[in-house]
């Protein structure tokens, strides 16, 4: 888990197409602290897809476009040289560790007032370890 300290502004750099994903640019850094790895600083500039969920129908419609802030974290930490921090060496592991906990803290109802909200809470945990779950056995492949 953790918070995040900023929303950052994006551009688009590159539309995508039918068969390639559009690319954004972060034009503010991106700040999230992190109870797993510490300080996390996604600089201006940086280049990301959002989520890479497969457009297949039914794994899209439920974990696709869910969570974009932690996306860019998970590209940053899957990017070389794999440092959160200077000195600190972010694992596989761990930047999708990140990945969940990040999906889960932008998801979630932070102060549920009724029962439904602390639900649909439960819910948003779930779809953070779906997205976890295909990020850990599909994502050796997108591992530099």
């Amino acid at each position: 888990m953790g918070s995040f300290y900023t929303k950052p502004s994006m551009r688009e750099i590159d539309p995508g197409g039918l068969f390639r994903r559009p690319r954004y640019q972060l034009t503010e850094p991106l700040i999230y602290r992190s109870s797993n790895i510490g300080l996390v600083i996604v600089e201006c500039d940086f280049d990301t897809d959002f989520d890479s969920t497969p457009r297949v129908p039914i794994f899209y419609m439920l974990l696709g476009n869910r969570g974009k802030y932690p996306a860019v974290l998970h590209d940053k930490l899957y990017t070389p040289p794999h440092e959160s921090i200077p000195g600190v060496t972010v694992t596989r592991a761990m930047a999708d560790k990140v990945l969940r906990g990040a999906t889960y803290e932008s998801l979630r109802i932070s102060y549920p007032e009724t029962v439904l909200d602390s639900v649909l809470n439960v819910l948003c945990l779930w779809v953070s370890y779906g997205i976890w779950a295909g990020v850990r056995l599909f994502g050796w492949r997108h591992w530099k």
